[in-house]
């Protein structure tokens, strides 16, 4: 290891260039709450579990009448996760968007957040199969959860928990900020 460090201090600093933001290929849906302002559990099935997390269990589920997926979070904790989402979402391409909540029939404490479905996984699972990849998709991944956390940071909201797991794609490659379970809301300005 010490060697490695040693070579790189003697080589010219790297250089990224970061590839352009590519437009989004289709627009995206309108929030299920806009579709079926008094949607209820029993209007999503459940298909699948997608994660457990401190705050609650992802499902992967579809309306029945659509046929549209979506990912559910059953929340066991307070709406805090809520509020973030219903202030951040409809914002910005950077944010996992947030499209209604509704009570779990089997508690009135539990909350069901119905949330855009990215399909394709976490960064972390992607590491997981690939276990590598190339410096573009590194760059641009980057590039993405930089500019989420620039707007979340120009919202006053720090998120907390920036990891692979909390990173989501889509079969687009649109990569997402997620679980904001562990965010806050920030007031006043510090300098560093």
């Amino acid at each position: 290891m010490a060697l490695v460090i040693r070579q790189r201090r003697h080589q010219p600093p790297l250089t990224l260039s970061l590839p352009p933001t590519p437009p989004p290929l289709s627009p995206p849906p309108p929030p299920l709450t806009d579709l079926f302002p008094h949607l209820h559990s029993s209007d999503l099935e459940k298909l699948s579990v997608l994660g457990h997390g401190g705050g609650g269990t992802v499902y992967l589920a579809r309306h029945r009448r659509t046929s549209s997926e979506f990912a559910l979070k059953l929340l066991r904790s307070p709406p805090r996760e809520a509020e973030l989402l219903l202030l951040l979402s409809p914002d910005s391409p950077y944010i996992v968007r947030f499209h209604g909540a509704f009570s779990a029939a089997a508690a009135e404490d539990d909350l069901c957040l119905i949330m855009e479905y990215m399909d394709s996984g976490s960064l972390h699972d992607l590491l997981k199969t690939r276990h590598r990849l190339r410096e573009g998709g590194i760059a641009f991944i980057a590039k993405r959860v930089l500019e989420g956390l620039r707007h979340l940071h120009g919202l006053g909201v720090v998120h907390g928990d920036i990891k692979p797991s909390n990173l989501l794609i889509n079969a687009r490659g649109e990569v997402k900020i997620a679980d904001f379970g562990a965010s806050r809301v920030v007031s006043g300005k510090r300098s560093i």
